[in-house]
């Protein structure tokens, strides 16, 4: 999975957000943009290549997962997804009906997860532009191969016939598209290929070609990192109409193996203060409760809060800064959150009376559903929802003044988690995030969260034997996979740094998340779902009565025994 990590990166900023807004295309024809954008590099990754790391001792988690079965199936499932999707980077108003180049385009994806590589994503302001430079390090014979497929492939896409070309001493090929700014340039020097596809303006290869003649390469790696990535997020935000209420930075990533695990840090640093307010933590310890599989602690979440229209909404006067949110074993859904409120006998009212207004469009399945509130326990139920039985109520009096929330009713005793977990936060005045969770169990718990929200939403069920789903099935898989802890910490008003731990790169959540856009029918875009057919009709029936009797709900599955906690680790050892 993780080979894929900077080919994931690159499209997520080329094809996926760019294709979402940019109806004439992508590169070198203009982005939709209306409006001046500071022109430079958006994006930049350097990546050793799976190849030399072939023997390493580190990593081992990784590569034990990398070797199953189903992971093998997966990679080659989304090498070929990426091949079609390079349809992408041609003009919208070029491309050509028919014809597959996936199997032409296929093998030189395999060679970027398989060599050292270095790419740059720039935008011309002056067009509006993308551009997209890559350089690969290649043995001459898979060189010759990238030349002869891409002759064929650019033919495929609609380009003119590639023309042969030379850049000083360096020679190669050259295509383009009739009507549009957009150049196909390939360039063989020395051991390296270099590939610029877009307008040419902001191209990275006179610089490349320059360097490779003095230092024998392009760019100079870092001597550590196995993967290194720069982004500018706040203009690639701004290029994609990202959402204005989150600060966006420029990040700085690195991932390294160290002993059974992949090390990750990033520096991410704003051009403004975020205005994030840390405060002594203060954690609801008579509420979360063993067995814990996961634990969250957030903090700074007041301002982005107080900015977001549906808590505006609700009329809940009381905005917390800190959330926290934990998993217990044994049953997938028994994940809860709690939070500070004050007034609240008033606040969970209001909640309670805005929820559903809020959801019903979004959710199909809520339409039938009701809330029951039970005001000596200040609690509310959403009742008749599938599996599910969503609630909010006060906690423990031990812990005046909190929230509790979660999807699936919770134990009534409370088993303290140990002084350890809470050792790693406590006292720590610069700690924003701090997560722990067991991966080989989260996975699945969000997983099997996922497929019951996609049943309370309505949506039409996509083919369950893809090789995403299998692969996120597999239990020979995620076996592999142990602890994973991610910190955020606030270094200066303006820039913070994260430290992850992690058995394959990312957590349980972000796996599923990347699993859900990599089987979307619409890949590499990220689709709304289609509504299953027999909601629409259930839609057209009486509305359930006001309040009938609750259904009970129960659980899906025990836990296997390999659900037992593990000693909480740090990612900073």
């Amino acid at each position: 999975m993780t080979r894929c990590i900077q080919f994931t990166v690159l499209f997520m900023f080329v094809v996926v957000g760019c294709d979402a807004r940019n109806t004439a295309g992508i590169l070198g024809t203009g982005t939709g943009q209306s409006g001046p954008i500071k022109a430079g590099p958006l994006a930049s990754w350097h990546f050793v290549g799976a190849a030399s790391l072939s023997g390493n001792t580190n990593a081992t988690r990784l590569q034990k997962v990398l070797s199953e079965p189903s992971t093998r199936n997966l990679v080659d499932d989304v090498v070929k997804k990426f091949a079609r999707a390079t349809t992408n980077l041609v003009p919208a108003n070029a491309r050509l009906p028919g014809g597959d180049h996936t199997s032409l385009i296929a093998p030189l994806i395999r060679d970027i997860l398989d060599h050292e590589s270095a790419g740059v994503v720039s935008l011309d302001v002056a067009g509006h532009s993308l551009q997209l430079d890559l350089a690969i390090k290649l043995p001459p014979q898979r060189a010759s191969v990238w030349l002869a497929n891409l002759k064929k492939a650019l033919g495929m896409l609609g380009a003119t016939a590639p023309s042969e070309v030379q850049f000083e001493v360096y020679k190669g090929i050259e295509a383009k598209w009739d009507g549009t700014a957009c150049t196909v340039r390939v360039l063989e020097a020395g051991n390296w290929l270099l590939l610029s596809w877009g307008s040419g303006a902001q191209s990275m290869a006179a610089t490349w070609l320059a360097r490779i003649k003095s230092e024998g390469r392009p760019v100079q790696p870092d001597k550590e990192a196995w993967l290194a990535i720069q982004a500018d997020l706040e203009r690639t935000a701004e290029l994609l109409n990202w959402s204005r209420t989150i600060a966006w930075p420029q990040t700085k990533l690195q991932v390294v193996g160290r002993g059974p695990n992949l090390r990750t840090v990033a520096q991410m640093t704003y051009s403004r203060p975020p205005g994030f307010r840390v405060e002594p933590w203060r954690i609801p310890t008579n509420t979360i409760s063993e067995p814990l599989v996961s634990f969250t602690a957030i903090q700074g979440l007041r301002p982005w809060l107080s900015s977001q229209q549906w808590v505006k909404d609700s009329g809940v006067k009381s905005v917390p800064n800190q959330l926290f949110v934990w998993g217990q074993a044994h049953i997938p859904f028994r994940t809860y959150m709690a939070w500070e409120m004050e007034d609240m006998s008033d606040s969970l009212q209001r909640l309670a009376r805005y929820l559903p207004s809020a959801v019903t469009n979004h959710l199909y399945w809520t339409r039938f559903a009701f809330i029951d509130s039970e005001t000596n326990k200040l609690r509310y139920v959403w009742r008749r929802l599938p599996i599910v039985e969503p609630f909010v109520q006060q906690a423990p009096t031990a812990d005046k003044g909190f929230v509790m929330a979660g999807i699936f009713p919770p134990d009534t005793k409370v088993v303290p988690a140990p002084q350890e977990l809470y050792a790693q936060i406590i006292g720590r005045t610069n700690l924003l995030y701090y997560d722990w969770e067991l991966s080989q169990v989260r996975v699945d718990d969000w997983r099997r969260m996922k497929e019951v929200y996609w049943m309370i939403a309505g949506y039409e069920s996509l083919p369950t034997n893809s090789a995403v789903r299998l692969w996120l099935a597999d239990t020979n898989v995620f076996r592999h996979m142990d602890n994973a802890v991610t910190e955020v910490t606030c270094t200066s008003p303006a820039e913070l740094n994260l430290v992850r731990s992690s058995s394959v790169g990312f957590t349980s959540l972000e796996l599923v998340l990347i699993a859900r856009w990599l089987e979307d029918p619409g890949f590499p875009r990220l689709t709304t779902p289609q509504i299953n057919p027999s909601f629409l009709r259930l839609d057209r029936t009486k509305p359930a009565a006001t309040n009938p009797a609750p259904a009970r709900s129960s659980a899906i599955r025990t836990a296997p025994a390999s659900r037992a906690v593990p000693q909480v680790p740090s990612p900073r050892r």
